[in-house]
């Protein structure tokens, strides 16, 4: 990796915040629970200290942000999760670059997976916001669309929620509805939890927690 004193201050810097929550997180979740560093508007040179340690998954927010880090033969071998709001236009575009979808929250971004033949995992997204203010389906409405998805030959591995913004106790209630959800269901696996309330997410059973502020510090506006 090139760059001056400050860029490899700054990798170092990364690196050892990773490694700092990656244990935190092994310790509280007894190893149940994985990592994935979120590098929307991350640039790729502060993304290789990572890399090159041997960290593979990353979470992106953008069709076009990742579609472009994938084809870098700098990241070689990374594993893309798509975590914000899908557009169905662009999933057969990025699809084929994208080892998980988690932020499937409507019927018709299952049928532009289903028609684009992707084959990795998929996680359904539950709205908790007060009133349905955020992308994903409302509680009562993942089991039906868990029945559409299976109707098309796919089959979730999860659910995926962004916790509402409000108080600790309103974002443990939606932890805790949307492991209630997943459990009534039979799916194993949760995304649940950022940098903000990712300890109360594995006390709800959270099997993976999308941590990008912590690790890469404050971030410039898209």
């Amino acid at each position: 990796m090139t760059g001056g004193p400050d860029r490899d201050g700054d990798s170092n810097e990364t690196l050892d915040r990773y490694n700092r929550i990656a244990s935190r997180i092994a310790d509280i979740s007894a190893g149940r629970t994985e990592l994935l560093a979120v590098s929307k508007t991350v640039e790729v040179e502060r993304m290789l200290s990572l890399v090159e340690a041997g960290v593979r998954a990353f979470g992106e927010n953008y069709a076009s942000e990742l579609m472009e880090k994938a084809v870098d033969s700098r990241l070689s071998g990374v594993q893309w999760h798509m975590i914000g709001p899908l557009q169905r236009r662009s999933i057969p575009k990025f699809a084929i670059h994208t080892s998980v979808v988690q932020s499937v929250g409507r019927l018709v971004e299952l049928d532009a997976l289903a028609k684009a033949s992707f084959s990795g995992e998929i996680y359904l997204q539950v709205d908790c916001a007060v009133g349905g203010q955020r992308n994903g389906f409302l509680a009562r409405e993942v089991e039906s669309a868990l029945r559409h998805a299976l109707s098309l030959g796919k089959n979730p591995v999860g659910l995926m929620t962004v916790a509402p913004n409000i108080d600790r106790d309103g974002r443990r209630r939606a932890f805790a509805e949307v492991a209630s959800v997943a459990g009534d269901l039979g799916l194993m696996k949760l995304s649940m939890g950022m940098s903000d309330d990712y300890e109360d997410a594995i006390e709800f059973g959270s099997t993976l927690v999308r941590l990008g502020r912590s690790i890469f510090g404050e971030r410039p506006s898209k």
